[in-house]
């Protein structure tokens, strides 16, 4: 599955979504899981802005679930 495949899925449009990655760098370093298609909208304008480290939010798209499934598989007992 391609990223802007993932994008699609979720409703994100790719342009913005890689726009906002590229003005977030450091924020994306420190926590990667913010700033997946899903949920970087949540990570930019949501409650949860102040605090970045907080528990991800939930993963509502389809191509959230199969990505974690993916991720699981590929590193198990990795935290994701």
């Amino acid at each position: 599955m391609s990223l802007i495949h993932t994008c699609q899925l979720c409703r994100a449009n790719p342009f913005d979504y890689l726009t906002e990655l590229e003005r977030h760098a450091a924020e994306l370093s420190a926590n990667p899981d913010r700033w997946m298609p899903w949920n970087y909208r949540e990570t930019l304008h949501g409650p949860l802005r102040p605090s970045l480290l907080a528990d991800p939010a939930p993963m509502p798209c389809h191509a959230a679930k199969v990505f974690t499934a993916a991720a699981r598989t590929r590193y198990p007992g990795q935290p994701l």
